[in-house]
């Protein structure tokens, strides 16, 4: 694994760019105002959840009508929660889930 080449906050101010660059074209895009709903899954789902924040703050741009987290990644620091201490004995990722592909 190599590093990424770019860190905090680029992920989130690219992804506020091209949000706002579609919501002001949407008609150019054929998209009804009414329909825009974000969706992103993992870090995609953490970059969804923070751009729907902001972007309900802009007034002028269409509204996001829902937003879909699937497997969000939401909080990065706190591992005392509940929920984490509950299970920080249980396997991630077990054998049985896996798939195997033979070449």
């Amino acid at each position: 694994l190599k590093p990424p080449s770019s860190h905090h906050p680029v992920l989130a101010n690219d992804c506020l760019s091209v949000a706002i660059y579609f919501l002001t074209h949407l008609e150019s895009f054929g998209v009804d105002p009414s329909w825009v709903v974000l969706c992103g899954e993992i870090i995609g789902g953490w970059a969804v959840a923070t751009l729907t924040q902001v972007l309900t703050r802009i007034l002028s741009l269409p509204q996001v009508q829902a937003q879909v987290l699937i497997q969000p990644i939401l909080n990065f620091i706190n591992f005392q929660l509940p929920s984490y201490q509950q299970s920080k004995n249980v396997p991630f990722f077990y054998q049985r889930h896996a798939v195997y592909v033979s070449v």
